[in-house]
């Protein structure tokens, strides 16, 4: 395989990094259904990473990662539950695209990512576009307006209701100031992508780092909301935890238990520890309020279909609001509990395979970057029980846990390790 070939890859992975951080008016509809620019390269992309997956097979490179057969698995669940409950023109125009993200998202880092030094090399680059996209929603401060997605309004044609976010069509306020949303879909979504290229950025190695650093954290700020301070604080103590640690084989087993422990705790003191948390980790009293009904009555909705949940049309009567802020009863009641499931197992099943120990081939700071980005999928699992990801904060969750994937099936490889020696410049390209 000559250099060219060798390169495509990682620049096809590149480009769709770039159309996932596009704004969703960048697109256009075909027979009601909305096609942005990640979307259609997913599309395009697809016969590419079949090509490339055999590709692995043949070479004798491809490691089995319990998320390669966990994500495929949580497709099939989500057509098979909408189907039975809406039918299959609701499984198609409405999870379909769910589907696409999601799965081709996975892939895409997952076989698009090949050898050595990629990996960095592409969150380097992920780095620096998320570093862009927070310093451009201090104009939506400045402006009082969501200026990017009214630019791409009119030079595209398309208007997406900012309710369909669930933001006011006035905007969303808070201290007297229009919570940023730069280029994406929401202010918690902008907020929590800055967060994760702050702590990336942190991390690991990369270029223009304090550029990335001080951006993604203005751009963490902007949206004034909690979860992003949240994943912060909780992404910094957790690498402060793994450094002081180092040397103990089992550190993350034995965390793994403390808050398994601690929320046993919790739940035995605290007669409503769901109140309690949204009343003292959200910034705003009306929207613990919010989230504590959503709770309340999604729960009871979840509890007459458990096992397919009640599909993407709620019927009134269950009192469920517009916006279901956790995507973990989102899914829940979309797909039923196992759904849910399934999507949890399927992120955490990346990590199958270790990036870290005496027999992982794999450099200093590739180890540092499956650490750091084992860290980010545990705060998306965390996060996601006061928040909903969709649009670009979706696609780059399965883009993360297929890096991750990637990471431990290449620490398998002693013979890529070794020959990596040789090849620093995929580290810097």
């Amino acid at each position: 395989m000559n250099s060219n070939d060798r390169r495509t890859p990682l620049t096809l992975l590149k480009v769709l990094a770039v159309s996932v951080m596009l704004p969703d008016e960048v697109g256009f509809y075909i027979f009601g259904l909305r096609f942005t620019a990640a979307r259609v390269l997913m599309i395009l992309l697809i016969p590419y990473l079949i090509a490339q997956f055999f590709r692995l097979l043949v070479t004798g490179r491809y490691r089995f990662v319990l998320a390669d057969a966990l994500v495929p698995i949580t497709a099939t669940w989500m057509i098979i539950a909408v189907s039975e409950v809406n039918g299959i023109d609701a499984a198609l125009n409405h999870t379909g695209p769910v589907l696409l993200e999601f799965s081709v998202g996975y892939a895409a880092s997952r076989f698009l990512l090949i050898d050595h030094g990629e990996a960095l090399s592409f969150v380097d680059f992920l780095c620096r576009i998320i570093a862009i996209v927070g310093l451009l929603g201090f104009l939506d401060t400045l402006a009082h307006r969501f200026v990017l997605h009214e630019l791409a309004s009119s030079l595209f044609g398309n208007s997406i209701p900012l309710s369909i976010a669930g933001v006011d069509e006035g905007g969303d306020e808070r201290l007297g100031l229009l919570r940023a949303m730069s280029t994406l879909e929401h202010p918690i979504l902008f907020g929590t992508t800055c967060a994760i290229g702050l702590l990336l950025a942190t991390a690991v190695p990369i270029r223009a780092r304090w550029f990335v650093i001080l951006s993604s954290g203005l751009g963490a700020v902007l949206a004034l909301s909690s979860a992003p301070i949240q994943a912060i604080a909780m992404g910094f103590g957790l690498l402060i935890y793994n450094r002081i640690l180092r040397r103990m084989r089992y550190r993350w087993f034995v965390l793994i238990i403390l808050a398994g422990f601690g929320a046993v705790l919790i739940l035995e003191i605290i007669p409503d520890p769901l109140g309690f948390a949204f009343s003292h980790f959200v910034l705003d009293a009306q929207t613990a309020w919010f989230r504590t009904w959503i709770w309340t009555t999604g729960v009871a909705a979840v509890a007459q279909s458990p096992w397919l949940g009640v599909g993407w049309f709620i019927p009134q009567d269950y009192g469920i609001p517009g916006t279901v802020d956790s995507i973990w009863l989102l899914w829940a009641l979309i797909y039923g509990v196992p759904g849910s499931v399934l999507l949890g197992i399927s992120m955490l099943g990346s990590a199958s395979l270790p990036t870290q120990g005496r027999d992982v081939c794999l450099t200093f700071n590739e180890m540092k970057l499956g650490t750091i980005i084992g860290i980010l999928i545990f705060l998306i699992v965390f996060l996601g029980f006061t928040v909903d990801f969709f649009g670009s904060g979706w696609i780059l969750i399965p883009m993360l846990v297929g890096i991750r994937a990637h990471l431990g099936e290449l620490g398998q490889s002693r013979t890529r390790y070794l020959v990596a020696r040789n090849e620093v410049r995929f580290a810097q390209g």
